[in-house]
């Protein structure tokens, strides 16, 4: 667990000129694999914090499918374990619910932070459904991490063929990010641990 407090609206200067990770997801149930995704963006692009944020309320999910606020922030509390790591309701207290709505708040609320938007390979199958979806990738650019299913079939989705670019990282701390770069980080294990997977087994 980390020694760091989360963020808040009130205090931007605690972040001024740190590179922030933001994962978001409903996290329902958080696992492993969200973990996977955080650890190795952390080693790749050398960032000095990951804020971890859980949304109040996923607008491509139904509302009725998901456990309450409450419960998927103690749930994710409970399996982070890095210092790094931050669980945060940032979203909530931003009162968005949208990624590009954040991604506009944020950047009001923290203007001297440096952010890149972090997620599993497997969201680059849906992102085309994110609402404002092309202006987050100039917004802040992407940092993809191995997810199932397989690179083949990611080839032709949309965000991929916007961004062809693929980065096979081998060395910790030596990829840079600036907005508006997608960085593909495609030479990790699978950890094929879903949220869905979860929730069909109990």
């Amino acid at each position: 667990m980390s020694v760091f407090t989360p963020p808040t609206l009130l205090d931007a200067q605690r972040w001024k000129h740190l590179n922030i990770g933001l994962f978001g997801g409903t996290f329902n149930p958080p696992h492993e694999g969200h973990l996977h995704v955080c650890e190795h963006a952390l080693k790749a692009l050398n960032l000095d914090f990951i804020w971890w944020m859980v949304t109040p309320q996923n607008p491509l999910k139904k509302c009725s499918d998901i456990p309450s606020f409450d419960n998927r922030i103690t749930l994710s509390q409970k399996i982070v374990n890095h210092p790094q790591i931050l669980v945060t309701d940032i979203e909530k207290q931003l009162n968005t619910h949208v990624s590009i709505n954040t991604i506009h708040k944020l950047k009001l609320h923290f203007p001297a932070t440096n952010f890149i938007w972090l997620a599993g390979t497997d969201n680059a199958l849906t992102l085309h459904k994110w609402e404002g979806w092309k202006e987050i990738i100039h917004e802040t650019g992407f940092f993809f991490v191995s997810r199932p299913p397989s690179i083949s079939i990611l080839k032709q989705c949309p965000v991929r063929i916007l961004s062809p670019k693929v980065n096979k990282m081998t060395q910790r701390g030596t990829n840079k990010f600036k907005p508006g770069e997608n960085i593909w980080c495609l030479n990790t294990p699978l950890v094929k641990q879903s949220s869905t997977n979860i929730r069909s087994a109990d």
